[in-house]
């Protein structure tokens, strides 16, 4: 009989920028699905203020790959997801109507 093998832990020791980031892009998709008045522009800028603090502070290659690759790999999905993020909420401001942003 086979044994299911368990569940890795998710033990990683982040930083404050990085906790600031996941913290916003939850707060943008949060905010995305349950509030029909959402100001798309205004969490396009709060998230990339965060992503912008976390490329400054956060190393991802170099000697952070080589020491502690799972911190990098942990580090480039956040990169992917706040681009996807950022990516969706300029091309939804791009297909509305100019007289639907005033």
């Amino acid at each position: 009989m086979l044994t299911p093998s368990p569940i890795p832990s998710f033990n990683l020791e982040l930083n404050e920028i990085e906790r600031s980031l996941i913290s916003q892009i939850i707060t943008t998709v949060d905010r995305l699905v349950n509030d029909s008045k959402v100001k798309e522009i205004k969490l396009a800028l709060r998230l990339s203020d965060s992503f912008l603090n976390f490329e400054r502070y956060c190393r991802i290659f170099g000697e952070i790959s080589r020491n502690k690759p799972q911190i990098s790999q942990a580090r480039l999905g956040l990169v992917a997801i706040t681009q996807m993020l950022l990516q969706g909420l300029w091309l939804s401001q791009r297909e509305q109507p100019l007289r639907n942003r005033l």
